[in-house]
């Protein structure tokens, strides 16, 4: 499985399909050009029969302590084949190379799927309150957005 950057032409083919990705285009706005432009060298994608099979979009903090993943996806016809899983560990390698030893990412309490990937990726999850069962902090995203932030230690 190859992981390359993502460039303009695949970032633009992800937001006609997302649908493909997030089952809808509720994410659309996540999906910031900042991410191809700014921070291209943490926009990264796996390519498979000429689509784009998954991405992740990311960035590491500009006080260099943590890295933040800000979204991944997997198109729907290319799920459980660990592509998520080897993004991340391609990131956390990116991260470790410039000696950062800290990830984070941020979903919805309600985004059990995530939660759970995140928790087999070794995250740990961080909250004031428990809400559907995990902890979350409250208003994160602005007031009634409450969010799960989890955070994980990357090792030597």
């Amino acid at each position: 499985m190859k992981i390359e950057r993502l460039g303009q032409a695949e970032y633009e083919g992800i937001l006609h399909d997302l649908a493909d990705y997030w089952g809808d285009d509720r994410t659309r706005e996540l999906h910031h050009p900042m991410f191809v432009h700014e921070f291209r060298d943490t926009a990264f994608m796996i390519q498979m029969g000429g689509l784009t099979a998954a991405y992740l979009l990311g960035f590491v903090a500009r006080d260099s302590r943590y890295g933040y993943v800000h979204l991944a996806a997997v198109r729907g016809s290319h799920r459980q084949r660990g592509m998520a899983r080897a993004l991340y560990e391609h990131f956390f390698e990116y991260c470790r190379a410039r000696d950062v030893r800290l990830v984070k990412a941020i979903t919805s309490p309600r985004n059990r799927f995530s939660i759970l990937f995140h928790k087999r990726m070794g995250f740990r999850l961080f909250g004031e309150t428990i809400e559907h069962g995990v902890p979350v902090i409250k208003n994160y995203s602005g007031r009634g957005a409450d969010r799960v932030v989890m955070y994980r230690r990357l090792s030597d």
